[in-house]
């Protein structure tokens, strides 16, 4: 039998071992408790990171994709060998571009005017000889509405390529920068045939005032004289006249054919 002493040094025996065992779950809970908030914030730092890396992935490429556009569009058209009564057929549209970055995207993935100087490009078994860049939707036809009333400054004479080359490159840059005043189109022609060796760079305006198409002359040296090249010889042609002279031939040349009948 138990002693009343005995019975109770056991109890309390016996509570102070249910006090460790409750105290040692508690601390093992807790334990429990605080791996697990650990491993929470360790997973909420690795989706924080992976978040924070997929956001400057994004930030990156938003960046690298930011393009700069330009004042307006342009359009580049090639031109095939042709005579009057079939020009409009001869040219086409091969890339419009209005940020710098689709130029560049172009103008790296075109023949160069040196290939269309000597000759080396064929487009449906024709020869290449012109490219013609103008802004907007405007069309290369001096008869058009946006050019009839206009004029242009052009240079023909016996150039080396490597002179061609380097005006044209300038004076499209230029002239998509708008470093061109009054531009509407710059194109390069070449004019070779089997008695002449002349190739032709034109730079079209969308007036014929005598202070404009100066001021027009003067950005045109400056920009050639930067090169550095001599500057060549500029004359300014008025589309009104290009088509008084237009009619006068066809006129003489339907009078020769008449004649020749007769």
């Amino acid at each position: 039998f138990f002693t009343h002493q005995t019975l109770h040094n056991l109890l309390v025996q016996r509570h102070i071992h249910s006090l460790d065992m409750f105290t040692k779950i508690q601390v093992h809970e807790q334990e429990v408790r605080n791996e697990e908030a650990d491993e929470k914030e360790a997973e909420n730092q690795k989706v924080g990171k992976q978040e924070v890396c997929e956001k400057e992935a994004i930030l990156k490429n938003e960046k690298e994709n930011i393009k700069h556009p330009l004042h307006t569009s342009w359009t580049l058209y090639t031109h095939t060998q042709s005579v009057s009564t079939t020009y409009k057929s001869s040219y086409k549209p091969i890339g419009k571009f209005k940020t710098i970055e689709d130029f560049w995207n172009l103008w790296n993935n075109i023949p160069s005017v040196v290939d269309i100087y000597d000759s080396r490009v064929l487009i449906q078994n024709k020869h290449l000889i012109a490219y013609s860049l103008f802004r907007d939707d405007i069309l290369p036809e001096w008869e058009k509405t946006n050019n009839i009333n206009g004029s242009e400054w052009g240079c023909r004479e016996t150039l080396s390529k490597e002179i061609i080359d380097n005006i044209w490159s300038n004076l499209v840059l230029s002239c998509i920068g708008e470093n061109v005043s009054n531009c509407v189109g710059v194109r390069y022609i070449n004019k070779c045939n089997k008695t002449r060796n002349i190739h032709k760079i034109e730079v079209w305006m969308n007036t014929c005032a005598a202070n404009k198409t100066n001021t027009t002359l003067k950005q045109i040296k400056t920009i050639i004289e930067m090169i550095p090249t001599p500057f060549p010889k500029f004359t300014l042609m008025r589309h009104n006249d290009k088509k008084s002279q237009a009619v006068e031939y066809n006129n003489a040349k339907r009078k020769t054919t008449f004649d020749d009948k007769r």
